[in-house]
């Protein structure tokens, strides 16, 4: 009979063991999905950034050509030509400086992509522990039930002795 109960105990210590792992898991794939819905307005921020900043340097690109094509046609006119001369220089820079950050941005792109796959694996992997625990859990209550419907015979067989 004392065996009896303490298996019970015991049974009863592990589904409650096995439950707060099942809900630690929930709350672990939780955090894991709102991280990757995070990442992922992230990366659509990013992807949107990248390109406006596209169109920004074809802009700035076609502004250059115009700005030469403009300089080299004013053979008369050195002033003309040494202001759009400034004027290219610093569309350059400008278009250099927007280069730069698309490739900055881009490179956060890749990053934030490769951040995503591996939340997506761990919300994967979390996923299916907290599937193998529910499932230990409900074998633990069956478990569970069956020693206490065995005990409530054994103590209806005393009763009747």
């Amino acid at each position: 009979m004392d065996k009896l109960k303490e298996k019970l105990a015991n049974l009863r210590t592990e589904a409650d063991d096995n439950h707060s792992k099942y809900e630690e898991s929930q709350s672990k794939v939780k955090t894991l999905e709102q991280e990757a819905t995070s990442r992922e307005r992230e990366v659509t921020s990013l992807t949107h950034r990248n390109t406006l900043l596209e169109e920004e340097v074809e802009k700035l690109e076609s502004q250059v050509k115009e700005l030469k094509s403009a300089a080299e046609g004013s053979h008369g006119a050195v002033g003309n030509a040494e202001a759009l001369q400034r004027k290219v220089d610093a569309l350059e820079a400008d278009a250099e400086k927007n280069d730069l950050t698309l490739r900055e941005t881009t490179d956060k792109l890749r990053q934030m992509d490769v951040t995503n796959e591996h939340l997506q694996k761990q919300l994967d992997i979390a996923q299916k522990e907290s599937a193998a625990l529910e499932s230990k859990n409900e074998e633990l209550a069956e478990k569970l039930a069956k020693a206490t419907k065995e005990l409530e015979d054994i103590h209806r067989q005393l009763d009747e002795m």
